[in-house]
C-alpha cells in the first residue's frame, strides 16, 4: 500500500484459518490499520490482492461485507442514541428481518452485559462498556469474520481481560474468525497465531510458543524485540550539531508571486466539490439570496411607535400645527399633553414616554417673522443607540415643519424664509 512515495504495508502475506484468533502486533504507525482497512474493502491496494472467504476484496460486494464485522479504535456508536437504539439501528443497517431485531437485541444486552445500561447514552457510559457496546454492534448480525483494530487501547486491565473473554468465546463457540491488532504483549500470548509487523513489512508469523522458540527467548516480548534489532539497520553516526548561531543564517524563503496556474488548480477543486456536493452547491448560491432576504426584511434600524407628549407653552396655531406634523409620523404616537416639568420628568420616568417636546412662548411668532426658533427635546436615554435615532428624527421632523409652516399661511407668504436652528434636545438615563 503506498500514498504517494511512501510504502505503509510492504508485502505482506498472511492466511487466517477458519475460528481462529489471528494477532497482528506492532508498534504504533508500522500498517497495521492500513491492512485492515484494505481487508474490509475501505481502502483499495495499490498493488497485490486481498481475499475475504476466498474471494478478492469488492468494497462493492455487499453480500460479502455482511459477512464481517469492523470495529475501529474510534467506536463507531450514535452519542445521540441510548444502548439499545444503536443495536437496533445497526440491526437494520444489516438487514436483519424485523420480527428478529428484538430477540437479538436482547441477545447482545444480556451476552455483553449491557442489560442495565441498554436505556443510557454512550457518553455517559464508561470507557470498559462502551467498548463492549461498540462489540455487540460489530457482531449483532452474527459475522463470520470479526476484525477488531486495537479495540482495547486506553482500557483498564479488568475490563481488557472481560473483553478477551468475550472475543474468546465468541471464535469457540460461534467458530468466529478474529483478526485483531494490538500493541500489547500479553494480548498477543493469548492469540492463537501472532504476526509481528514493523515499517510496513511481516517480521514473523507463527504461534506465540513457536516464535519464542525460534528465537531461543523466554518470552513473546523478548521474541518481538530480537526481531526489531536484527530488522532496523545500524544506525547511522550523528553529525555535530550545529551551534544557534549558524542555524539563524537570517535567510528567508523567497515570496512567491501570483500564479495563474494555482488559482486555477484552486478554482478547480471548488467547482468539483460544488458539482458532487448538491446540498453545498445549493446552499451556496441560494443561501445567500436567502440571507439577502432575511437581512432587508428581518432586521431593521428604524425605531417606531415612540410615544411623545408637548408641553405647549405657545398655544397658537403654529405650535398646534407643528405638533400635529409630529403626530402625523408613522415614527411617533401621541400622547396626553403635558402641563408641567414635574409631569414631564414623572412620565418620562414611569416610562409612559419616550421623547418630550417643549414648545417655548412667541414660537408662533418667531416663525412668521423667519427668527430662528428653538425647541426643548428630552429623550429617553436607556439605550444610546436608540436615543441617537431618535434624536436625529425630532430634528429632522423640526427643520421640516419650520419651513412648511409658513408656506401655508397666506398673510405671510412674503415673510423670507430663514433657516431654522436645530432644537435643544437632552436626554434622560432611565
Amino acid at each position: 500500500m503506498r500514498f504517494g512515495n511512501f510504502v505503509a504495508v510492504d508485502h505482506v502475506n498472511f492466511r487466517i484459518a477458519r475460528g481462529e484468533i489471528f494477532g497482528f502486533l506492532g508498534s504504533n504507525g508500522c500498517g497495521k490499520s492500513t491492512t485492515m482497512k484494505m481487508l474490509t474493502g475501505l481502502l483499495p491496494a495499490s498493488e497485490g490482492e486481498a481475499r475475504l472467504f476466498g474471494q478478492p476484496v469488492d468494497p462493492k460486494d455487499i453480500a460479502t461485507r455482511q459477512r464481517v464485522g469492523y470495529m475501529s479504535q474510534a467506536f463507531s456508536l450514535y452519542s445521540e442514541l441510548t444502548v439499545r437504539q444503536n443495536l437496533e439501528l445497526h440491526a437494520r443497517l444489516f438487514h436483519i428481518p424485523d420480527g428478529e431485531i428484538p430477540g437479538r437485541v436482547a441477545e447482545m444486552c444480556e451476552r455483553f452485559m449491557l442489560t442495565e445500561v441498554e436505556d443510557a447514552l454512550p457518553a455517559d457510559l464508561p470507557l470498559g462498556i462502551r467498548q463492549r457496546l461498540s462489540l455487540a454492534v460489530a457482531v449483532i448480525h452474527r459475522p463470520e469474520m470479526l476484525i477488531l483494530d486495537e479495540p482495547t487501547s486506553g482500557v483498564d486491565p479488568v475490563a481488557r481481560d472481560m473483553f478477551w473473554q468475550l472475543m474468546v468465546d465468541l471464535a469457540r463457540q460461534d467458530q468466529v474468525t478474529i483478526f485483531i491488532s494490538t500493541h500489547f504483549m500479553n494480548e498477543a500470548e493469548r492469540c492463537d497465531r501472532i504476526s509481528l509487523m514493523h515499517a510496513g513489512k511481516v517480521l514473523a508469523s507463527d504461534t506465540p510458543q513457536a516464535l519464542v522458540e525460534q528465537r531461543g527467548s523466554n518470552s513473546p516480548e523478548e521474541a518481538f524485540i530480537a526481531w526489531l534489532k536484527e530488522a532496523q539497520p545500524s544506525s547511522p553516526v550523528p553529525e555535530e550539531p550545529t551551534s544557534a548561531v549558524a542555524s539563524h543564517s537570517g535567510h528567508t524563503a523567497p515570496r512567491q508571486a501570483f500564479s495563474l496556474r494555482r488559482l486555477f488548480s484552486y478554482s478547480r477543486r471548488e467547482a468539483l466539490e460544488l458539482r458532487r456536493d448538491p446540498v453545498r452547491s445549493t446552499l451556496a448560491l441560494l443561501g445567500t439570496v436567502i440571507l439577502m432576504f432575511i437581512m432587508g426584511y428581518g432586521i431593521s434600524m428604524d425605531v417606531e411607535d415612540l410615544r411623545f407628549a408637548v408641553l405647549d407653552r405657545d398655544q397658537t396655531l403654529s405650535s398646534q400645527g407643528w405638533s400635529q406634523n409630529i403626530a402625523g409620523s408613522r415614527y411617533f404616537i401621541e400622547q396626553a399633553p403635558l402641563h408641567s416639568y414635574d409631569e414631564l420628568d414623572r412620565r418620562m420616568r414611569d416610562g409612559e414616554l419616550a421623547v418630550a417636546i417643549e414648545i417655548p412662548p412667541n414660537f408662533g411668532r418667531d416663525i412668521a417673522r423667519g427668527t430662528p426658533v428653538q425647541i426643548g427635546v428630552w429623550v429617553d436615554g436607556a439605550m444610546p443607540n436608540r436615543a441617537e435615532t431618535v434624536r436625529g428624527y425630532v430634528q429632522a421632523m423640526h427643520l421640516a415643519g419650520c419651513r412648511r409652516w409658513p408656506a401655508g399661511r397666506a398673510a405671510r407668504s412674503a415673510i423670507p424664509r430663514s433657516s431654522p436652528s436645530r432644537p435643544a434636545i437632552a436626554t434622560i438615563q432611565m
